[in-house]
């Protein structure tokens, strides 16, 4: 395989983690949406302050990617701190419903 055409498994992982956060924040902001701006009624709610938290985590998932993509970051650590995210907002999601 020549040299230009060879893709770096740094950036496969970044884009892979990108990915993973931008579909978590569209969800809790589509949720968000859902909420406010519709007439569905859901029978448990999340509430706004966890939707945007994990919106905000999610971000912060995505600079990690992008960290990751330039390799900046190792892949280790990038998908480590990513799932460290992602846990961090399931569990404060978790703890708000109760």
């Amino acid at each position: 395989m020549s040299k230009k055409w060879q893709i770096k498994n740094s950036l496969i992982v970044g884009l892979i983690i990108i990915l993973v956060n931008l579909y978590w924040i569209w969800d809790n902001l589509y949720l968000l949406y859902q909420y406010h701006y519709t007439g569905n009624l859901f029978l448990f709610m999340i509430p706004d302050w966890a939707l945007i938290s994990n919106s905000v985590l999610g971000f912060v998932g995505v600079i990690t990617g992008v960290l990751t993509a330039f390799e900046k970051l190792t892949i280790k650590k990038g998908i480590l701190v990513s799932v460290l995210l992602i846990v961090i907002g399931t569990v404060m999601t978790f703890i708000s419903l109760n």
